[in-house]
């Protein structure tokens, strides 16, 4: 059986025997489940479920056939005692990260899932070292990872956020996993962040230049545009439904996120206003993720997201080209220039105001972007402008779709808009994400 198989939660093992168990899988079957369950020593209560299963399926099992299983079951785990458990790989504990598992498992030690990045830098740089049983990992493993990650031509925070994240698996493997009795690596191990590439940011200007191209897609545009004027995290995105937003009251409501900090806080007004009216427009019932087609992989949507500024017509070219000193533009991006136009445009969005929403704690937190910020403020550009104006789809959506604010039927006041039985026309939304943004590399 697979380590895979090994860490699968308990709760599964009985639809496995209902799969598998047959007229002529008896023994075999409670012997393979007898190794999956030896990350718990729970065997016995595993053996008699299993073997309940068999004889609900195939009627009562004879009582001599019950205590040979027990008895056989009872020297498998005897024997696995003396020889140690089942191998798990580092690729096995990053599954159970990103499966749920660890968190459901260690609350209190374990927060959430690994976001697109962590898992996207995980295949690309740790497929070596994943495969290697835990117990067999070295301190040179895990020298040679960062240094090829280093010898590829990788930023100092990227070649630490990626040690860090594989010091980490190791750590949880001793505890709470106790897979092994301690990680092979020292406490300096990781190697320090380093000062970093300076990123871009996107400027108002840009923002509205992009939202108004009607070329990009509609949910793509809607995408971007709340990013940039709530500062959600790119896995927060994903992950958004429409009952989180609430129209009545105004207020935007994230209760997972990656630091487990459940927050609420005031829409911005063009915000709650431009998304009342694109549900309405795409007739939605205010169920489900509120962005479906627009999220993919992180690189997907970094590409799409710089495709569509050239679609828009904006060529600033620290945007598009990275060198060595400053990153292009990502799609994180969006959430850094939520905090420095935020912080230049002055109050009322200070510091508070902008950690009410991203989930920063400290003002410290906050101390890379003043540098930007005061250049936004030396620039004037001012706060982004509300969607509801720049999306033309929107516009229209306000004078066919939506009631007038002046009626009190709920009927609309453009005379042209409907049909001869006064059904409202909609209007079909855009295609989803291009084929070549996906197809792109980051």
């Amino acid at each position: 059986s697979s380590a895979h198989a090994l860490l699968t939660p308990r709760n599964r093992f009985p639809t496995t025997l209902r799969s598998t168990a047959s007229s002529a899988l008896h023994i075999d079957a409670i012997l393979s489940l007898s190794f999956l369950s030896l990350l718990d020593w729970t065997l016995i209560n595993y053996t008699t479920t299993a073997t309940k299963l068999i004889a609900d399926r195939e009627g009562a099992s004879p009582p001599g056939e019950w205590s040979l299983v027990t008895a056989v079951c009872r020297k498998v785990i005897e024997g696995a005692a003396k020889q140690g458990s089942p191998v798990v790989t580092l690729n096995d504990v990053m599954a159970m990260w990103r499966s749920g598992e660890l968190h459901e498992r260690f609350p209190g030690k374990v927060s959430g899932v690994p976001n697109a990045s962590a898992v996207s830098a995980w295949r690309k740089w740790c497929s070596e070292i994943g495969t290697k049983a835990i117990a067999s990992v070295t301190l040179e493993d895990f020298e040679n990872t960062v240094a090829a990650a280093l010898r590829a031509g990788k930023a100092q925070s990227t070649t630490w956020r990626i040690a860090r994240q594989l010091a980490w698996l190791l750590k949880i493997s001793a505890y709470p996993l106790k897979l092994v009795k301690a990680s092979p690596l020292p406490e300096n191990a990781v190697p320090s962040q380093g000062k970093g590439r300076a990123h871009p940011f996107l400027r108002p200007s840009e923002d509205a230049a992009m939202l108004a191209c009607s070329a990009i897609p509609l949910e793509r545009r809607m995408l971007m545009g709340l990013a940039v004027r709530e500062g959600l995290r790119e896995d927060e995105l994903r992950r958004l439904e429409w009952d989180q937003l609430d129209f009545v009251s105004g207020t935007l409501r994230s209760d997972e996120n990656k630091t487990d900090d459940a927050r609420v806080w005031a829409l911005d007004p063009g915000v709650r206003e431009a998304f009342k009216r694109y549900q309405e427009l795409q007739g939605i019932a205010g169920a489900g993720r509120v962005f479906s087609s627009s999220v993919g992989p992180a690189s997907a949507m970094c590409n799409a997201l710089r495709a569509d500024l050239k679609t828009a017509g904006v060529n600033r070219p620290e945007l598009q080209k990275g060198t060595p000193e400053r990153q292009r533009l990502r799609f994180h991006d969006l959430r850094g220039s939520f905090v420095t136009v935020a912080l230049g445009s002055g109050e009322p969005r200070n510091e508070r105001w902008v950690m009410a929403r991203t989930g920063h704690t400290t003002s410290a937190m906050l101390a890379k972007y003043h540098r930007a910020a005061r250049h936004a403020a030396e620039l004037e550009l001012g706060w982004f402008k509300p969607m509801r104006e720049l999306i033309p789809e929107l516009t229209v959506a306000s004078r066919s779709v939506l009631p007038d604010k002046g009626s009190t039927n709920g009927s609309t006041s453009n005379k042209n808009e409907g049909t001869a039985h006064g059904k409202n026309k909609r209007i079909v939304a855009l295609p989803a994400f291009a084929a070549t943004a996906l197809q792109e590399t980051d």
